[in-house]
């Protein structure tokens, strides 16, 4: 076994389909067919099931991979600590980040962490909360930034930012004269959820629990994965809605929707970094995390998933 076999294994895994893993690594499909073959044999086992749609990789394929992504990284951070400064490629960092990490906290961290690090560039994948754990998983991405804790024990959770969410509703209309949120209201207007898996519909849903609500008893009005078309949709009087305080700041100050706090736990949440428990982290990576803890974090403790 040697890493270009391991290299060429994971491409296939990655793209389901020897021709695509072929025109990824500028290689011919025999080529990577014989790269495969030869792993197979040297292992004594089958790593792929071909369809007639694409390659799936079996259950020997599947622990392989795991073993191989480690590998490959082990031998790219290896590589960027030894060759010199001249001759290392540019250092591109996968991030997974749930949508208010990704909208409204990583556009401030990333730009400073760059200034200290000019080397690293990022490949950000938004996505909800519980894709992040799955791109980790996955060996998708290296280091994630989620809004809540999706269970997982393969998962460490690091909190590194305050966050608070608030009620939203019209700027104009029956809400204008409205000092402060009676939650009598959430049974009566209509609102606006967002998607199962984000973080804060998970935290929407423990408040609605919380003060004896059934969120399936809501007069929902719309379910969206984006919080700038929620943000919208609010503002124009389609419901009232659940955000994040850092993603309706600026609609707030421009007079576009009104923003209630809600002195209850349930709405004070932290935003988490996420990382494996055992995988080895790139300098890139492993510079992130502590550039996010010394700027941006507070002395906390690990949270294991």
């Amino acid at each position: 076994m040697d890493l270009k076999q391991l290299d060429v294994f994971v491409q296939v895994v990655n793209e389901r389909s020897f021709s695509k893993a072929a025109q990824k690594l500028y290689l011919t499909q025999p080529t990577v067919s014989a790269h495969i073959k030869s792993l197979e044999n040297e292992l004594q086992s089958k790593l792929f099931l071909r369809t007639y749609k694409e390659v799936l990789p079996t259950e020997s394929g599947l622990l392989l991979y795991d073993y191989a992504r480690d590998m490959l990284q082990l031998r790219d951070n290896a590589l960027r600590l030894f060759l010199p400064d001249g001759k290392r490629k540019e250092r591109l960092l996968t991030i997974g980040a749930s949508t208010i990490p990704a909208q409204y906290v990583l556009p401030n961290i990333l730009p400073a962490f760059r200034k200290c690090e000019s080397d690293v560039s990022f490949h950000v994948l938004r996505c909800d909360s519980k894709k992040v754990v799955q791109y980790l998983l996955e060996r998708k991405a290296e280091i994630g930034f989620t809004g809540t804790i999706i269970p997982s024990k393969h998962c460490r959770y690091e909190p590194f930012w305050n966050d608070r969410l608030v009620v939203i509703t019209p700027a104009h209309g029956k809400f204008d004269q409205m000092a402060t949120w009676d939650p009598a209201l959430f049974r009566t207007e209509p609102f606006i959820l967002r998607e199962s898996g984000s973080g804060t519909r998970k935290e929407t849903e423990r408040y609605f629990e919380s003060i004896g609500i059934d969120i399936a008893h809501l007069p929902v009005a719309a379910t969206m994965d984006d919080p700038e078309s929620i943000k919208h949709s609010v503002s124009e009087g389609l419901g009232i809605s659940i955000l994040s305080l850092e993603a309706v700041a600026a609609f707030e100050r421009v007079g576009l929707v009104r923003a209630f706090p809600i002195d209850h736990p349930s709405l004070f949440r932290k935003l988490y970094m996420v990382t494996l428990e055992k995988q080895a982290l790139s300098p890139a990576a492993a510079g992130l995390m502590a550039f996010v803890r010394a700027q941006y974090g507070e002395a906390c403790a690990h949270t294991r998933g």
